[in-house]
């Protein structure tokens, strides 16, 4: 029946008939009516679906939060509406999914299931289940490619607008807290989101406390990856796996409903070679549409092939344009966000006309329906995330199957068309109405505008069309109108990413080409100068364009020397040894009054509230009204004061003597209201250790009522001044007792200035920085080796910290993490003050001379409202030319993910391009490309007495390959093959003749031949959520230990049969609980075994117990640590492995040690050999160390493996010392 009537929307589907039969339907087993009946009954949810848009829309506008719910609502619909009837019941015969829903101990239930095994589908299901129940529920759905829901600020939005639609009480406080803070609406950083919506409002953090403490909440998580690689705590966690017994009744049902009864053979063929795999179920049935006759429908479901890669791999091949549709692939997947029709018939021209969705909608249907669909929204969405996987794979070669699209090619297209955007006259069409940004303009200018820049990030840098139209785009009059549109739209945001956007573009272009030429100048002055372009859209009554380049390059020059600096509201002070006080206007940086003191200004104090500026003597303190210049009073001291504080409204006026008294004055009238000294119950406490010493110096939190002091050689002394109580706190736990020696003195110290933090960064003379929770009374990050820093200011919003050296480098670090975010360098030494700006988007510092007070303006500074996703990078600004000097990862560099070593020197590392290259340690060039997997590569393993390699990747393949010399070129010889869905390969090892391997797959195992590729019988289930590990029997070649927790297992390598050997371990000390087993290995000369264990988060020490060999008689065994070699481990973070006689660890310090293998008892014994760069360790993921047999140190450090030559070598080092005498 062909009825094409050309409507919106309207959508053919092909029915098994003639025309008498068409409409005719037997029975409702008839094939044609459920065709029928599920088309129907799609159609009335899609509209129904759009009516519960409509009301969340509603609902978004009266609230104004961002209309983030629509979106989930119109997915939940499609997969409700989608979901054959039938499908998902084991589920609800689950006795894990009974626990979670019925019972208040598992509060978070965790699905885990390979790709397109369903996931989604059931996650609909069991929403559309609860919300039938008494209970409100809340769902949100991140999207991989979809900027827009693939954020955490996103998700917090969208839960705190479906809660607020379900609780009126919730709506209210919303109403009002976006009413006071209307920007919180707009916010994209999660951090301000949490903390303003769920932990200032007190009503709702009660709410959500409430919850928790009552196990009211239920959590349900579906994921690829289990909840290990989160970092959840196991007891937390109710854990299920959709198996493929599950997901096969699941396609069961599925057929029963898309195929006629009598197709039992074709519904049997399809079922069998889905292996578990639902969507590759549904894609098939669907290609099945336009095959007709049982044969023939029976012979192409033998032409398809098993795998979701290999039928993707079919579908490109038999789409009908590929030039065509590899355009319209590329615009779908490249982008950062869903396309509409209207924004793609915009980008397509000559394939529609411009308007035309119907046009495109037809040609998405023609040519990609298989992989992609157009929703109810009318934006295009693709049918799975496997999808964009397959067709963006790394690493295509020509002889690669399939269509596909180059990553970095398609975002340069993407870029390319949001610039013929951006240059168009449209985008710089003057409007009656000068704020008016309303005016019609075309669908895509909203994904033009604020996209571009995601784009440029991803394209190739060498590519001279893309330099040249970024350069013609830059010097048009379209660049003011772009920024001028933005800051209407309040999204000046995007036009600082566009500046960094534009410095890494340049940053990865010097790699291989020379930074010449018209285009990059154009380039490079603009990312320099949009930065400061922002000031002109901020709504600054001041006339600035004559100043901006003041604000960093002029100093501020006064007689005799420069001594101090205070920022306020609208104005900053500077003041002298002379006892000048110059008052600027922080929008131009012009001096505007002078006020003066009779002696040398040593600090200065802003009140934030009120017009008052303190300044500070030697014996005296002034206070000043800034609005009229007068003096308001003055008042002596005795000893010199350390900090200054407002409270009460900044009515009274705290401050900090060096003689341990604390003053409180009248902040208005100077009245001394009260004295304290502080030090006398200290005394009384602590003895000697306080008695008759001054601090160095002390912090004010007021919110705290904390007062942090400094003493030489001491812990830290933290004094509550409304309890009058003391709390000490050192170096490596925090909170301590006060009767331990400190080896570590503080130079200085800083809490944060957000009133809800209670963080506290101290520097120490180690060079160390350590930042200490005062609330949770322990240390929460430590940085070794930051550097000794002597000055410390934090900003404002108490984010950003400055930490300036005596080299003259100042580093501003993140107050939560203490990642640096960005460096200033500059010849002059000595920084003596350093301070933010009120807004905390500058930086004043005065260094030794005193001759000048610099301002600078680093663009890290403006990173207040970038979502988690953007990485603000490390960049340098030089006192000659303020130049973003950037180190961060390059995303087209691919990542060394797995090392293994090869014989001589060389070594084989693999890739997440999923490459495995050969490479040579005397030159540190690679020698060849072995070969190529599927995905990430994320295990190595190389066999040198046999030259067999093993090679894992996160796809679930496994490869032995035979590594040989043939005609002076290395080449890989494949000789086994394995995969394994669900979980993928876990464990790998092979036998002592490497005839056999071990494979751990979905916590099951087995083994394998390596001739035949058969499994031998025999096989061992493992616990999940239980971390082993596995290694040969060091004299027994025919056992393999299994290990896990404290338990060790003994299996034969024939059959995997269990020897009926279990060694307990007493280890003589309790684990953390959450601590899981990572390694085991031969030492020794094997004559032991080391277990190494490691938790989550940095505060959890890894640990290290070396064991004998264990016994193989039958029967239950009990095993301690060898004592006298637990000295040594106790220093090992990270077992390397053995060279010569040595054993080579990563120290606990951070320095690469070695120990022989007869002085392994003895801790004095350990060398320290060297200590790498921390971010090789510390800022290292996951640690990847190796030894080569030249005793070379090997480092995998991103895109890079850096050789450490001769580390170990003492003789060679003495040799070196002695040739350069």
């Amino acid at each position: 029946m062909n009825a094409v009537l050309s409507y919106g929307n309207e959508r053919a589907e092909t029915l098994n008939g003639d025309h008498r039969s068409i409409c005719k339907f037997g029975s409702a087993e008839d094939s044609n009516f459920k065709r029928f009946h599920q088309a129907l009954r799609k159609t009335l949810s899609n509209i129904i679906g759009q009516g519960l848009q409509s009301l969340n829309e509603n609902i978004n506008a009266h609230r104004g939060l961002p209309s983030t719910v629509d979106s989930q609502a119109a997915d939940l619909w499609r997969l409700i509406s989608e979901k054959i009837p039938g499908t998902c019941k084991w589920l609800d015969q689950n006795a894990n999914y009974d626990r979670w829903i019925t019972t208040k101990d598992d509060a978070l239930l965790w699905i885990r299931g390979p790709p397109a095994a369903g996931k989604s589908f059931l996650a609909a299901h069991v929403v559309d289940n609860l919300r039938g129940g008494p209970n409100n529920v809340c769902y949100y759905c991140f999207v991989k490619g979809d900027k827009s829901r693939a954020s955490v600020s996103s998700f917090l939005q969208s839960m705190a607008s479906q809660i607020a639609s379900a609780v009126p009480e919730v709506a209210k406080l919303i109403d009002d807290m976006l009413q006071d803070e209307p920007e919180l609406a707009r916010a994209v950083d999660h951090s301000i989101i949490w903390r303003k919506l769920w932990l200032d409002d007190v009503a709702l953090s009660k709410l959500l406390i409430h919850l928790c403490e009552k196990r009211f909440a239920r959590i349900l998580v579906t994921a690829k990856a289990d909840h290990h690689t989160y970092h959840i705590v196991p007891r937390l966690v109710n854990s299920l796996d959709i198996r493929i017994e599950y997901t096969q009744k699941d396609i069961s049902a599925y057929l029963d409903q898309q195929l006629d009864s009598s197709e039992t053979r074709l519904r049997n063929g399809i079922l069998a070679k889905s292996n578990g795999c639902f969507l590759w179920a549904t894609l098939v049935v669907r290609r099945l549409e336009n095959v007709h006759g049982l044969e023939a429908r029976l012979q192409a479901i033998q032409s398809e092939p098993p795998g979701m890669q290999d039928l993707y791999a079919n579908i490109s091949k038999s789409l009908p344009d590929h030039q065509l549709s590899r355009t319209i692939l590329t615009w779908v997947f490249c982008a950062v966000r869903p396309l509409s029709l209207a924004e793609l018939s915009y980008v397509l021209p000559g394939l529609s006309d411009e308007g035309d969705d119907d046009a495109v909608r037809t040609l998405v249907s023609r040519h990609c329906h298989d992989l992609m669909y157009v929703d109810s929204n009318d934006q295009v969405r693709t049918r799975h995330l496997s999808v964009r996987d397959f067709l963006l794979r790394p690493g295509i070669d020509h002889g690669d199957s399939g269509l596909a699209i180059d990553r970095a090619t398609g975002h340069k297209t993407l870029a390319l068309g949001c610039l013929k955007y951006l240059l168009s006259s449209e985008m710089n069409k003057k409007s009656r109405h000068k704020l008016s940004i309303s005016r019609r303009r075309s669908p895509f200018s909203s994904y033009a505008v604020d996209s571009f820049y995601l784009h440029l990030n991803e394209s190739p840098a060498q590519d001279q069309e893309l330099l040249k139209q970024l350069s013609t785009f830059l010097k048009s009059d379209n660049l003011l109108a772009w920024i001028g549109y933005s800051a209407r739209k309040g999204n000046l945001e995007t036009v600082l990413r566009t500046a960094q956007s534009l410095k890494d573009f340049l940053r990865r272009k010097s790699k291989t080409d020379l930074l010449i030429g018209k285009e990059v100048e154009v380039v490079d002055k603009w990312a320099t100068d949009l930065v400061k372009l922002i000031k002109r859209f901020t709504g600054s009554s001041s006339n600035t364009s004559s100043s901006s380049a003041r604000r960093i390059s002029e100093t501020a020059s006064q007689p005799g020397t420069l001594t101090s600096v205070a920022s306020g509201k609208c104005i900053f002070a500077i003041g002298s040894s002379t006892g000048k006080i110059s008052l600027f206007n922080d929008s131009t940086c012009l001096e505007e009054v002078v006020i003066r003191q009779d002696t040398r200004v040593k600090a200065l104090k802003f009140a934030t509230r009120t017009p008052v500026l303190i300044s500070v003597s030697n014996r005296t303190i002034h206070a000043w009204n800034t609005q009229t210049s007068k003096p308001m009073w003055t008042a002596g001291i005795q000893k010199e004061c350390m900090d200054l504080a407002f409270v009460d409204d900044e009515r009274v006026l705290l401050v900090a003597l060096q003689n341990n008294v604390l003053l409180t004055y009248n902040a208005l009238d100077g009245t001394v209201l009260d004295t304290i000294e502080w030090a006398r119950r200290l005394q009384g406490r602590y003895g000697d250790k306080f008695k008759s010493k001054f601090p160095l110096t002390a912090t004010f939190k007021t919110e705290l009522s904390t007062l942090a002091t400094v003493y030489r050689g001491q812990d830290i002394v933290f004094w509550n001044y409304e309890e009058d109580t003391y709390q000490l706190y050192n170096h490596d736990t925090g909170l301590s007792d006060g009767l331990t020696v400190q080896m570590a003195s503080v130079n200085t110290l800083l809490f944060s200035r957000s009133p809800e933090s209670s963080l506290l960064v101290a520097s120490y003379t180690l060079a160390d920085l350590v930042l200490f929770d005062v609330r949770l009374k322990k240390v929460k990050v430590s940085v070794s080796k930051a550097g000794a820093y002597y000055r410390l200011s934090a900003s404002s919003d108490g984010r950003t910290f400055a930490a300036g050296a005596n080299d003259g480098t100042i580093k501003l670090y993140d107050f939560e993490t203490l990642r640096v975010v960005y460096t200033i360098r500059s010849e002059d030494h000595a920084i003596t003050t350093l301070t933010f700006n009120h807004d905390s988007v500058r930086l004043f510092d005065i260094r030794g001379n005193g001759r000048s007070c610099r301002v600078w303006e680093p663009a890290a500074l403006l990173r207040r409202e970038i979502e988690t996703e953007s990485v603000r990078t490390p960049s340098t600004y030089s006192r000659d030319n303020h130049e973003d000097v950037i180190d961060r990862n390059d995303d087209n560099v691919s990542i060394v993910t797995a090392l293994a070593c090869h014989k001589e020197g060389r070594y084989i590392v693999g890739k997440n391009d999923a490459t495995v290259w050969l490479f040579d340690s005397h030159s540190g060039k690679a020698v060849t490309q072995l070969f190529k997997l599927h995905a990430s590569i994320t295990k190595l393993g190389f066999y040198r007495e046999h030259s067999l390699l093993i090679s894992v990747d996160t796809a679930g393949y496994l490869f032995v390959h035979r590594l040989q010399l043939e005609r002076d070129e290395w080449c890989a010889k494949e000789v086994f093959q394995h995969q394994s869905m669900g979980t993928g390969v876990q464990h790998s090892i092979m036998n002592h003749k490497c005839d056999r391997i071990f494979i751990c797959a979905n916590d099951k195992a087995a083994v394998y031949s390596i001739r035949s590729g058969q499994a031998f019988d025999g096989s061992i289930d493992h616990e999940p959520e239980v971390s082993y590990a596995f290694t040969n029997h060091p004299t027994n070649p025919n056992i393999l230990i299994s290990a896990h927790r404290q338990t060790i297992r003994l299996y034969s390598w024939q059959n995997l049969a269990s020897i009926n050997v279990e060694t307990v371990i007493d280890l003589s000390q309790d684990l953390e609980s959450d601590m899981q087993l990572r390694g085991i290995a031969p030492i020794l000369n094997n004559s032991a075994l080391i277990l190494t264990y490691s938790g989550h988060g940095p505060r959890v020490k890894p640990r290290a117990f070396s064991i004998p060999i264990p016994v193989t008689s039958p029967g239950s065994h009990e095993t301690k640590v060898i004592a006298h070699q637990q000295a040594v481990c106790d220093q090992m973070e990270y077992y390397i492995g053995s060279y010569q006689d040595l054993e080579i660890f990563l120290g606990t310090d951070g320095w690469i040690c070695s120990v022989n293998k007869t002085s392994f008892k003895d801790k004095d014994e350990v060398l320290h050999d060297f200590m790498p760069p921390s971010d090789w360790v510390r800022a290292n993921p996951r640690l990847v160390i190796n030894v080569t047999d030249l005793g070379d140190i090997l480092f995998a450090w991103k895109g890079e493996v850096a050789v450490v030559k001769h580390g170990l070598d003492k003789d060679y080092e003495m040799k070196r010392v002695a040739d350069a005498l």
